[in-house]
């Protein structure tokens, strides 16, 4: 091939300019190609993004959730330290209550060892007055610790216990009345009250035939006891012994007072006997002994 005088061969030209263009071609594809790798980039990163925002929003649900739950234990176990707290208060009071009444039982004690023994006989006859007085305030209680007290001082005293049986009998302490009266009985045999007391016991609990041989017991102890003539008419009503019932009720009325409020009731239960025996109710037959 020829050659221009002066001058480069056009084919020259013609493939040096190519050369240029695929140059800058590939100039052009290369930021092209990294532009393309940093959206694919771009785009994993804003998934992971996306996955990373909602893992968190999970976490922060979940810790409200343990949050709240929190809150509510705490306050829980406030409004059960509250309620302990207002027991153990309550507990404590009256446990000081109960201090305080041992130590006024303790000086009660003391004083009652301390009294001079040469005063027994004197002392109970206080406590005993004042037990009556307790009585009829309306106070058991009060008047079964001084006829305790009285006992004490005064053992040998029958009256002490007949007067605390009877005490006893209002609390409901049958036993306790029965078991008095014995030992009044033990003191002296001849004790007119116990007698009284123990038939009254009887009578309560239903025993007609029992009472009714306690009263007439009564009676031979002492024939103008009144409550004892009560006792009998009560008790002989009780066993339909009318013949007895007018017997007993003579004998009460015999020795009330005309302003005694009993001889209503002793007076309804003889004319009730009456009319009983006048119907022809049939009277128990008096066994042997009575």
């Amino acid at each position: 091939m020829g050659e221009r005088a002066g001058g480069v061969h056009p084919a020259w030209i013609s493939v040096a300019g190519f050369a240029g263009a695929a140059v800058a071609l590939v100039g052009a594809w290369i930021p092209l190609t990294s532009t393309r790798t940093r959206l694919a980039t771009a785009e994993s990163d804003g998934t992971q993004l996306k996955r990373d925002l909602g893992e968190a929003k999970d976490l922060n649900r979940k810790l409200a959730e343990r949050e709240a739950a929190l809150t509510a234990e705490k306050a829980s176990a406030l409004k059960r330290a509250s309620a302990s707290s207002e027991e153990l208060e309550a507990a404590n009071e009256e446990l000081g209550r109960l201090r305080l009444r041992l130590a006024r039982k303790r000086a009660e004690q003391q004083r009652e060892r301390k009294r001079p023994p040469q005063d027994s006989p004197q002392e109970a006859r206080r406590l005993q007055a004042e037990a009556r007085s307790q009585m009829r305030a309306g106070n058991p209680r009060k008047a079964l610790r001084s006829l305790t007290a009285a006992i004490r001082v005064d053992p040998k005293n029958a009256d002490l216990y007949v007067d605390r049986s009877f005490v006893r009998l209002k609390g409901q302490d049958v036993p306790g009345a029965i078991a008095d009266c014995e030992a009044a009985l033990r003191i002296n045999s001849s004790h007119a009250m116990a007698w009284n007391n123990l038939a009254m016991i009887r009578l309560r609990q239903g025993d007609g035939p029992t009472a009714l041989k306690l009263s007439r017991r009564a009676l031979q102890c002492d024939p103008n006891l009144v409550n004892a003539w009560i006792m009998r008419m009560g008790a002989a009503a009780k066993a339909e012994k009318w013949d007895e019932v007018e017997l007993a009720a003579r004998g009460a009325l015999e020795r009330l007072k005309s302003s005694d409020p009993r001889r209503r009731m002793v007076k309804s239960t003889l004319e009730n006997a009456r009319a009983r025996r006048a119907a022809g109710t049939p009277a128990p037959q008096r066994s042997p002994g009575e």
